[in-house]
């Protein structure tokens, strides 16, 4: 990943939206397909004019062009982001089903909503420092997560965030947070030890 890169887009990574357009970009494809495609193109140019674009021509050729590239990415097994990325955005590495191991950096402030949903292969991830926000579904069906420390400045665990994370066996949450949402840890059937601060109201 390039050092510029500030924010990782919704979807940029989703397996569904790649699986879907394999082989068919070029006269099949729904235009929101497209739409995610290009905007995923983006991380690679770094180039934030591509979410503004309506040149359906201009994105067909993109996609068309980078779609080798693109689909190698759609079995990532690990990510290493640079620290300049502050932001994942909604479904960011959802469906991912080979990431194993993610190196978030030291900077990113917010996970979005089920970021990493369905990583079933996800068992090595550090939530940074300067995390204050994870999302609803954040993490779901992360079946090999197996523990996760959650840092001080994350005030809620979202509805559903740790949901169907079968092998998580311990959890820490800090003072800072004051809500667990519903079914945050539903489906947690190996989770043998919780820390909930007297904060959780």
């Amino acid at each position: 990943f390039d050092s510029s890169i500030t924010t990782i887009r919704r979807g940029a990574f989703d397996e569904k939206y790649f699986n879907e357009a394999r082989g068919e970009y070029a006269s099949i494809c729904r235009k929101e397909e497209f739409d995610r495609m290009f905007i995923g193109l983006s991380l690679f140019n770094n180039d934030d004019s591509a979410n503004n674009g309506n040149d359906e021509k201009q994105k067909r050729e993109l996609c068309k062009k980078s779609c080798i590239d693109i689909l190698n990415y759609a079995r990532l097994a690990s990510v290493s982001l640079p620290n300049s990325v502050t932001i994942i955005e909604d479904e960011a590495f959802a469906n991912c089903v080979c990431l194993a191991s993610v190196n978030l950096g030291d900077n990113v402030v917010s996970l979005g909503n089920k970021a990493f949903y369905n990583c079933r292969q996800l068992s090595n991830i550090i939530i940074p420092n300067n995390t204050i926000y994870i999302g609803k579904g954040a993490f779901e069906n992360c079946e090999h997560l197996t523990s996760i420390t959650i840092p001080e400045g994350v005030t809620g665990i979202e509805e559903g965030a740790f949901k169907g994370c079968s092998r998580l066996t311990s959890i820490i949450l800090p003072n800072s947070v004051t809500m667990i949402g519903k079914s945050a840890f539903q489906g947690c059937s190996n989770l043998t030890s919780v820390t909930i601060p007297d904060s959780v109201k």
